[in-house]
């Protein structure tokens, strides 16, 4: 399954590149390969499951089996669709099913490579906090993503959650802690968050600046109260890079309580499934 879900996203980011390119035969051709993570979902389990060679499933499956899994388990790596998470939810019952499966995998945070709840030591799962905004409960991503910054970083020597991996861990907090992160293989835009710090300066690669301003930031202050782009209403929990890409200024008001900002189905990120040739 690990490496069904590896080929999935790479094929997905190739569509991408294939689609930039104009070559739309390929564009469908690696975006709809890209679904095949599908043929490994198990309805009755509600897992993606390993199959053996002759298409039947592989016995004695279970939440915490790390057969067909690289480092993990089918409970961690379920959640590895990042471009097509929609679908996902959908297989599992829908966005409530889905929230509610979260809400479980999150109350360990970084429990290893035996188990039903999460491993945040471990790149498979770096993905999976943001996954609340796809399902329209933003607040729900803050609120897991603070508790991951205070738990599980420290400035310690041992101050990271696990094997670095060429600076996998280390971007992973400081895209958090900007309050965006590059949900989606090979496309551009950032699922949002919530920044860390009152403010930061970001220097991009053509000579702009993108500021971004938290208000009341603090590590007990992760909520999303309103989002100003540019001095403009931002309601939505996905934000395009052509939106920064010339320097732009970024305001969050931040608070202690769960709010409903960008919590409408239309405020949500997207998700990429088949498309026609």
């Amino acid at each position: 399954v690990s490496i069904t879900l590896e080929y999935c996203n790479h094929d997905f980011a190739l569509a991408q590149f294939a689609k930039a390119l104009g070559d739309r035969q390929k564009y469908a051709q690696y975006q709809n390969r890209a679904q095949n993570w599908k043929n490994l979902f198990d309805e009755s389990t509600k897992y993606l499951r390993p199959r053996n060679a002759d298409g039947s499933w592989v016995e004695n499956f279970s939440a915490t089996t790390s057969k067909g899994f690289t480092v993990g388990t089918a409970a961690q790596y379920v959640w590895m669709v990042n471009f097509n998470l929609r679908a996902l939810m959908d297989k599992m019952g829908g966005s409530d099913k889905a929230v509610e499966r979260l809400d479980k995998f999150f109350t360990v945070l970084n429990s290893g490579g035996r188990a039903e709840t999460a491993w945040m030591g471990n790149e498979p799962g770096e993905g999976a906090p943001w996954i609340y905004d796809f399902a329209g409960t933003p607040s729900r991503t803050q609120k897991v993503v603070r508790r991951i910054q205070n738990e599980l970083f420290t400035t310690k020597p041992s101050g990271i959650p696990g094997n670095d991996d060429a600076g996998a861990l280390s971007s992973w907090y400081v895209f958090s802690a900007l309050g965006l992160y590059p949900e989606i293989p090979g496309v551009a835009g950032f699922v949002v968050g919530s920044p860390l710090f009152p403010e930061a300066d970001v220097h991009l690669g053509n000579g702009s600046a993108l500021k971004i301003v938290g208000q009341n930031a603090s590590v007990s202050n992760p909520y999303v109260k309103t989002v100003k782009l540019n001095g403009s209403n931002f309601d939505n929990s996905w934000l395009l890079w052509s939106a920064l890409a010339n320097g732009a200024t970024l305001n969050f008001d931040l608070g202690d309580k769960p709010t409903d900002w960008a919590s409408r189905t239309n405020q949500s990120p997207p998700s990429f499934d088949v498309v026609k040739p």
